[in-house]
Formats: C-alpha cells, sequence, structure tokens
C-alpha cells in the first residue's frame, strides 16, 4: 500500500512538471449523416429534434465521431432533465477530462463555460495531454476556459453546474491513480454547492448502482435537498454501464447566514485564553479583539476530533461566510482563512489545543 501511495505521489509531481504535449490529431467528422445512419431511428429522429432546437452546425469543426456522440449524449440529457430557465452567464462543468463534450454543453445554454479537471496533464499513448484536447475544442468555442486544478480553488458563481462521474467510491478513485490526498468527496460537493448562483442547478451522474447509493448517502449526510432522476435515458449514450442523475437547486438549500450571525449558533469561548495550533506555542490565535472571530470558528470545528482536516476547513469556510469570498479574492488578507484553503489543497491537518484562562 505504502509502495502505491508512493508512486502515485512520482507520477503526480512528474506529470506537474511534464506539462508539454504534441500535437493533437484527430480525424474529425464531415457530417453528422456518418453517425446518424448507424443509429437506430428513434435516435436520428432526436437528434432531429436538438439539430432544430439547439447550435449543432459548428461541431463539426472539431468534434471526432465519438466526441460527436458524446457531445450529442450530454446535450440530450441535459434537454431532458433540466427545466427550461434561461441561462445568461457563465457555467461551471467539474471534472472536465479532455473536454470532449464541450460542443453539447455549449450549445445547451448558448453561454461560455468554465471546465476544471485536476488530472489535466494525464498523458495518452499519442503523448498528447487532456489540456491539449480540450484547447483543441476550444478553438470553436474560445469565449469558455479549461482549468488546469481543482474546484476548490474556485470562486464565484455559477448559475449551472454540471459533474459527471465525481470520485465518489475508493474504487474509482483508485483507477485514476491521482494522490490519496485528493480523494475527498464530502468537501469537493460542499465546495461546489457554494459556487451555485441563487435559483442555480446542479446535475451529477454517477456510474453504477453502487456510486448512486454513496451518493445517496453522502446527500443524506450532509443534509443536501436533492430530487433523484433515477436511471439516464439517451438514445446516444455511448456507454455500457447504467448512469444515474441527481437534480439540485439552489433555491431547496439553506440560504447561509452572514458571518456574524454564523457566530452566534457556535460554542462560548469566554473560558479560552487562545489556541494552539500544531502544538506550537508561536503558532497562535488569541481571544482579543480582531481574533475573537477565528478562535471561535477554529474551536467549533475541530471540538469534536481536536484537529482541522479537509472536511472541517470546508465547514470553517461556509461559518466565514463573506469574509472566505473576500479572503479568496485577496490573498494575505485574512491568513485564518488562506491556512484553511492549503489545508483543503493539500489534504493536510493541524492539530488545535485549547489553553484555558
Amino acid at each position: 500500500m505504502r509502495a502505491m501511495k508512493l508512486k502515485s505521489e512520482f507520477n503526480w509531481k512528474l506529470k506537474s512538471l511534464l506539462t508539454f504535449s504534441l500535437p493533437v490529431f484527430k480525424r474529425k467528422i464531415r457530417h453528422p449523416q456518418q453517425i446518424l445512419k448507424s443509429l437506430p431511428k428513434a435516435a436520428s429522429d432526436r437528434f432531429g429534434y436538438l439539430g432544430l432546437r439547439y447550435n449543432t452546425h459548428i461541431w463539426t469543426r472539431v468534434c471526432s465521431k465519438s466526441e460527436f456522440r458524446e457531445s450529442l449524449y450530454v446535450l440530450d440529457i441535459l434537454d431532458r432533465y433540466l427545466p427550461r430557465s434561461e441561462i445568461r452567464t457563465r457555467c461551471l462543468d467539474i471534472g472536465s477530462r479532455k473536454w470532449s463534450y464541450l460542443p453539447g454543453l455549449c450549445s445547451y445554454t448558448q453561454t461560455p463555460w468554465d471546465g476544471v479537471e485536476i488530472d489535466a496533464y494525464q498523458r495518452y499513448i499519442t503523448l498528447d495531454t487532456r489540456r491539449a484536447h480540450a484547447e483543441y475544442m476550444l478553438t470553436a468555442y474560445p469565449d469558455s476556459r479549461y482549468i488546469s486544478g481543482s474546484v476548490l480553488k474556485l470562486s464565484g458563481s455559477y448559475p449551472l453546474i454540471t459533474w459527471f462521474l465525481p470520485y465518489i467510491s475508493e474504487e474509482s478513485f483508485d483507477a485514476s491513480h491521482l494522490p490519496e490526498r485528493y480523494f475527498q468527496p464530502e468537501t469537493l460537493l460542499r465546495h461546489a454547492l457554494s459556487l451555485l448562483a441563487p435559483k442555480g442547478r446542479m446535475i451529477i451522474l454517477n456510474q453504477g448502482e453502487k456510486e448512486r447509493d454513496l451518493q445517496q448517502a453522502m446527500f443524506d449526510k450532509l443534509g443536501v435537498t436533492v430530487q433523484a432522476l433515477g436511471k439516464i435515458a439517451s438514445e446516444f449514450t455511448p456507454y455500457k454501464k447504467d448512469r444515474y442523475g441527481w437534480l439540485i437547486e439552489k433555491e431547496a438549500q439553506t440560504a447561509m447566514n452572514n458571518f456574524s450571525d454564523n457566530l452566534k449558533t457556535l460554542p462560548a469561548i469566554e473560558h479560552i485564553e487562545r489556541l494552539e495550533l500544531n502544538g506550537n506555542a508561536d503558532d497562535i490565535i488569541e481571544n482579543k479583539p480582531g481574533k475573537a472571530g477565528s478562535l471561535t470558528v477554529y474551536h467549533a470545528v475541530s471540538q469534536a476530533t481536536g484537529n482541522i482536516g479537509a472536511e472541517e476547513a470546508q465547514r470553517a469556510l461556509e461559518l466565514f461566510a463573506e469574509h472566505t469570498e473576500d479572503a479568496r479574492a485577496n490573498p494575505g488578507k485574512h491568513p485564518n482563512i488562506d491556512r484553511l484553503f492549503k489545508l483543503i489543497e493539500d489534504g493536510n491537518s493541524i492539530s488545535v489545543s485549547v489553553i484555558e484562562k
């Protein structure tokens, strides 16, 4: 097990250094008929409907046969399962991989998209990378952006978020060969929900019944109100395993209070002189004006275990409310919040010791 962890870390560092890519070469589809003639009549009829309703005519500029079909699949499920609403601003796709389905996303919303992928420099046998493939797709949609890194680094507000096949099980995560510290499904979901705009929607797809059940259990644990879409149906599916979907609507979630309101709900700190972090008497948070709020939050989230890891850090960021966004926009202004960002990013933890008066 230790050898596997070391190998994952070594490969990850190597990919982070070797980000170059050979050019992407693909056999682009010349006309949709190349795909449609091999599909059943129901699928051809469905494409006729989608082609009339959405702008699909530029797909042939960037799509191979398989990418065209995958974009059809994504466009089809968004059209089938998302309530119709006008979208005017940039949307977010989490876990974009090589973003082969970007045409389907852009056709559905007619707006730019942000795509975020933590393993953007995964290399194929052809020596090109996921990022290189995504940038090829962006030649047809130049206002969209492909972001290399974790979704935890993103801030902002999105009216629509898509998340296809999140790493919800250890088995699926192990297959990615990412370092173990990046397996933090609850933290990622909490942060993704924080990125939803008022009245925004998030659609999540899982693979197979096991991951569906794990996803449901996580929603229940976090108290997330969600609509189960059941087994996802599409005439264009290129996949052998069943997909199951979920729809989350922002108005169904509890609105976050501001920082002052949140502090009123947390345990009292009158008896505390300071908190020591990692047993270091020089790394402290004192109970004094300007620091008492941070002390209250750190104390509250660490009470159960005496530590703050990624999950506790995400909860703390929620409690800091409006100050969290200010910290993202102004690095260095809120060091006690910056520390939480770093814990989540690195997957580390710190111990918290209470020093009473």
